[in-house]
Formats: C-alpha cells, structure tokens, sequence
C-alpha cells in the first residue's frame, strides 16, 4: 500500500506540473496574439491614412495591396511600430481594408 500511495503522488505531481505548463503557454501565446491584433490594426489604420492622404479609390472587383515597406516609406508606420518578423500589409477593396501579415507564428485571416 506504501509503494501504491508514492506512486499516486508521484503522478499526482506530474500531471500538476502538466497543467501548469500547458497554462504557462496558453498565457504566452495569448499574449503574443494581442500584439500581433494590434499590429493588424495599427496597419489598417495607416492604410486608411495612406489612402485618404493619395486620393485613392478602389472599383468594385479591384483590390489593391499596400505593404508594410510603402506605409513606412510614406513615414505612416514607425520603425517602433514594424514588428520584424512580419512581412505583408493591406489589401484595400471597396468593402474596406484588410490586414494581410504573415509573421513566424502567425498569418492573418483573409
């Protein structure tokens, strides 16, 4: 019965120090997906920018792509604005702006 109960508790353990980590995990990859959001966001908004400050109209069944480097060139995104491990930018259609980034560990939703 004393071997049963150690092995019990070793387990026990185990599983503890399991859930701990898939927690520890699930917070870090949450917190990597908010920043990545806002990134999205930042990008659209600079996007919109872009296209009201060029005068630029889409036609119906057209979409234009603005990417990261002409946003940053135009100075509409800061160089503590880019996320490094993220390429992409924009797709502007007539129903609006859609971020389209795709970085190491995240892509965008078209």
């Amino acid at each position: 019965m004393k071997r049963f109960n150690m092995l019990f508790t070793a387990w026990c353990i185990i599983v503890v120090m399991i859930m701990a980590g898939l927690i520890v995990l699930g917070f870090a990859f949450k917190k990597n997906l908010k920043e990545y959001k806002l990134y999205e966001k930042r990008i659209v908004s600079a996007t919109e920018e872009y296209i009201k400050d060029n005068d630029i109209s889409v036609k119906k069944n057209e979409e234009l792509k603005i990417s990261i480097n002409k946003l940053k060139k135009n100075k509409y995104l800061s160089k503590k604005d880019i996320i490094k491990s993220c390429s992409g930018g924009a797709i502007v259609k007539k129903t609006g702006v859609i971020p389209n980034i795709k970085c190491k560990y995240y892509k965008s939703i078209k």
